[in-house]
């Protein structure tokens, strides 16, 4: 805290996400901090899209009142994030991909038609049911690569035995 006149004078420093310095002043103890994008001071904080991340800027996370302190102010985003969908293990390419705004609802591909079931090959012993992707699609909260999720089952198989007659030696017969 520096005191010039018998006003305190506090650091105020806006940050992108990455930490990276934006713009700084010094306010005065009591004063509301300003809003350096609104003020026409610096420009509009831009992150570039990754992969599967869109970015879009939506202000500071906090704009104090009645400054006591020093105060790094970070940038706010609303993301959206990229949601694939895969039929089944060892496929290169998803069937589906949805962009989904952060904390919302992704749409089950197969549910709504959008892809058909996905199927798995059975074995001698099993065989597979599609269940579900294994994640909450309700709200989405990061980038997500999905594949499906299968009920193991147990192959029945019905075995019928027919009546017979077996010799067994001298005259004997054994009936089944």
């Amino acid at each position: 805290i520096v005191v010039i006149n018998g006003v305190a004078k506090y650091y105020i420093k806006y940050v992108d996400i990455d930490n990276t310095e934006l713009y700084h002043y010094i306010a005065n103890e009591g004063e509301n901090v300003i809003d350096p994008v609104e003020k026409g001071l610096i420009e509009q904080p831009d992150r570039a899209p990754s992969e599967d991340t869109i970015y879009y800027y939506e202000g500071w996370r906090i704009l104090p009142e009645n400054i006591a302190q020093s105060y790094v102010i970070v940038a706010k985003y609303r993301c959206d994030y990229r949601v694939r969908f895969f039929a089944g293990e060892g496929a290169e390419e998803p069937s589906n991909v949805q962009w989904i705004p952060q904390e919302t609802a992704a749409l089950d591909p197969v549910e709504n038609g959008i892809m058909e079931i996905p199927t798995k090959e059975p074995s001698a012993e099993f065989y597979y049911e599609f269940k579900d992707w294994g994640v909450d699609l309700s709200s989405i909260k990061k980038p997500l690569e999905l594949y499906p999720v299968f009920n193991e089952l147990k192959n029945l198989y019905v075995v019928q035995i027919f009546g017979g007659q077996k010799q067994l030696g001298d005259n004997q017969m054994l009936e089944y």
